[in-house]
């Protein structure tokens, strides 16, 4: 009980003993009142203490306090992030014009963290050291985040592993060059997911900058090259360029690799030529977008546009602008003009007296454009192509569209479009802007749709009785529409199609037709088709032998289930429930769904990104954006992150102030 070297000298009942036994009572009374004697007794009563589990030692006390003070410190971190989570998923700012003590507003990272945090915890964020709620730290909790988002999605990658990359570029509001990189690929249960892995600035914007970085972005996601089995790009020619685009580079390292051109921008390229070219469409949008900037650009004309429809007790309708890259836009437009085109003509009419003198030139020469029979037709036919191509439009912006299904819409709408040019279409639609006219007070014949040069005679046939002449025959004004809008247009359009759409990536896609049970290949194993797709795609290594049993018990098992045509999302769900028994098969369909369409998740991307890096952001750091940009757009994977891992990851990222793991 006694500690070496705490007592200098001899110890009487230790060294010795007791040699004068005359009065050992006195003896054993005064070394029982010693200091030393009481000290020892003490140490000795809390050793039989703690050895009978009485009383807890002080290692144990001091080890107590740790593993509390560390709970502490860990419910502190995991406190900032779930308040960092939050703010990132809602994209809303952190920080604060002014975050000191005497602020009002220090921003919404700290307001939130003082508005629900305890006592202790509020204990820690007035601290002098050790709160980390400075940018630098915050910066550290997103990129966690982030981080462990990122793993959610790779995590998700089916074991076969394969994936396709989307990538696109924008600038944002500070005019930076933003590249986004998307991930296309097939869960464990067959299901297609899109993912956003973030968005990195790009310096430079030639194809070798841009396939370095992509290659880069792959490397840093831990992600096997050899597995990337197509990329989708828009057409610009530093990505499609077949010599030296960024497709090309990708190739060359990776053989199998597909490139797709993006089929909304190459639908989006048909509208583009095709309206473009001919002057009637042209002038007759220039009036619909200079009839949206008149009436919902200005404050006093709008609120009279609300004004008259609320009158009528309709609904309020608001006009669209007309943009270049969204069509739905175009035909939700048509639509609009067309639902409320009495109210727009009443309101121009109103204007047209009342308003200022801009406003009354402005009306007056609107109100005169659309109050021609001329522009109802055009009005009723446009809405009418629009319509079926933009069913087209937006199907193809379903993130989990497959490829071979792709096609096939593509090959509908232009079957569509081609029936439309029928005299029964033109009747419904002639019918149509009729039936307008006449409850607007419009007549239904106008002048014609251009005027024609004056025809003379040849003066060298004076003398001969002429009874007919070769050359342009005055026609009426809607069959003149007929032809030049509704049959132009749709011809036009279906051969950009051709031009666009004939070269379906390649002949690797028509693997298709072997889950097609119209097709001759269903479930054919000796299909030149199968054969081109296993030596396009050797790096997987297909077990022919394997493949050949497992169609005919495929195709037996399909027509067991007595569903006239399956389609392959039958089929995946029949053969995904014996997965042992169809490995070769189940590997086909996950390339197969695996394939890129459009990369309209990037677009979605970028609109988010114009939220979260507003004005107000606009010096929002490269790192920190993508961090950002990935929690906010894969909010669901975000909500599953494992905090307590993050903890961990806070911690381990440098040595700090208080301990964090035990």
């Amino acid at each position: 009980m006694i500690s070496p070297g705490e007592v200098k000298g001899n110890i009487p009942f230790i060294d010795y003993g007791l040699k004068c036994w005359k009065e050992p009572r006195k003896k054993f009374n005064s070394h029982s009142n010693n200091k030393r004697h009481i000290t020892c007794m003490e140490r000795w009563n809390d050793y039989m203490l703690i050895r009978n589990n009485n009383k807890k030692s002080i290692s144990h006390s001091l080890n107590v306090a740790r593993v509390q003070d560390i709970t502490e410190n860990r419910k502190h971190i995991m406190f900032l992030l779930k308040a960092t989570l939050f703010l990132a998923k809602q994209g809303l700012a952190f920080r604060g014009h002014n975050e000191t003590d005497n602020s009002n507003n220090k921003g919404n990272f700290i307001q939130l963290l003082e508005m629900f945090a305890d006592e202790t915890l509020a204990v820690k964020l007035k601290s002098r050291y050790g709160h980390y709620t400075s940018p630098e730290y915050q910066n550290g909790l997103i990129h966690i985040i982030a981080s462990c988002t990122r793993k959610n999605i790779l995590s998700k990658i089916s074991s076969i592993g394969v994936y396709t990359i989307l990538v696109d570029e924008t600038k944002d509001i500070s005019k930076k060059e933003q590249l986004s990189f998307v991930l296309r690929f097939v869960d464990s249960d067959y299901n297609v997911h899109e993912s956003a892995i973030g968005c990195y600035h790009m310096k430079k914007s030639d194809a070798e900058s841009l396939s370095n970085e992509i290659l880069k972005i792959i490397s840093e996601n831990k992600l096997d090259i050899n597995k990337c089995i197509a990329q989708c790009y828009d057409g610009a020619n530093v990505m499609s360029g077949s010599y030296s685009g960024v497709q090309k580079r990708i190739q060359e390292i990776v053989p199998h690799s597909l490139y797709v051109h993006c089929y909304a921008h190459r639908l989006n390229l048909c509208l583009i030529h095709t309206l473009s070219s001919l002057s009637i469409i042209t002038n007759f949008f220039n009036v619909v977008q200079s009839l949206y900037k008149f009436l919902m650009n200005g404050q006093t004309k709008y609120e009279l546009f609300v004004e008259v429809q609320k009158k009528k007790k309709l609904d309020v309708i608001h006009l669209e602008r007309l943009v270049d890259t969204r069509w739905s836009y175009w035909y939700n437009s048509l639509k609009k003009i067309n639902l409320r085109y009495t109210e727009i003509r009443e309101v121009l009419n109103i204007l047209q007296n009342d308003g200022d003198e801009k406003s009354r030139i402005l009306s007056t020469g609107l109100l005169k454009e659309i109050s021609s029979f001329n522009f109802i037709l055009v009005l009723c036919t446009m809405e009418k192509i629009l319509e079926v191509i933009h069913c087209a439009s937006c199907e193809l912006q379903n993130s989990s569209l497959l490829l071979p299904v792709a096609i096939a819409l593509i090959k509908c709408t232009k079957t569509n479009l081609l029936r439309m040019r029928s005299d029964d279409v033109w009747t419904t639609i002639e019918k149509s802007a009729y039936d307008k006219a006449l409850k607007n007070g419009i007549e239904g014949q106008s002048s014609e749709l251009r005027p024609h040069r004056t025809k003379h005679f040849n003066t060298n046939l004076n003398e001969y009785y002429v009874t007919t002449r070769v050359g342009h025959t005055n026609s009426s004004n809607k069959t003149s529409i007929k032809i030049e809008v509704l049959y132009t247009v749709i011809d036009r359009f279906t051969i950009e199609m051709d031009n666009r759409f004939s070269e379906e990536t390649c002949e690797i896609l028509m693997i298709s037709e072997i889950f097609n049970p119209s097709s001759e290949d269903y479930f054919n194993s000796k299909s030149t088709k199968l054969q081109k797709f296993i030596n396009h795609y050797k790096y997987f290594k297909f077990n022919f032998i394997s493949i050949i049993s497992e169609f005919s018990t495929a195709k037996s098992l399909i027509e067991s289930k007595n569903i006239q045509k399956p389609d392959i999302h039958f089929i995946l769900k029949t053969l995904s429930e014996l997965p042992s028994a169809f490995t070769e098969t189940l590997k086909i369909l996950t390339i197969l769904l695996t394939l890129p369409v459009t990369t309209a998740t990037n677009e979605r991307f970028f609109s988010s990104l114009k939220r979260v890096k507003s004005f107000l952001r606009s010096t929002t750091g490269d790192e920190r954006l993508s961090d950002l940009m990935v929690i906010n757009v894969e909010g669901e994977y975000a909500s599953h992150v494992n905090l307590e891992e993050a903890v961990d990851m806070f911690a381990n990222l440098k040595n700090r102030r208080y301990p964090l793991i035990l």
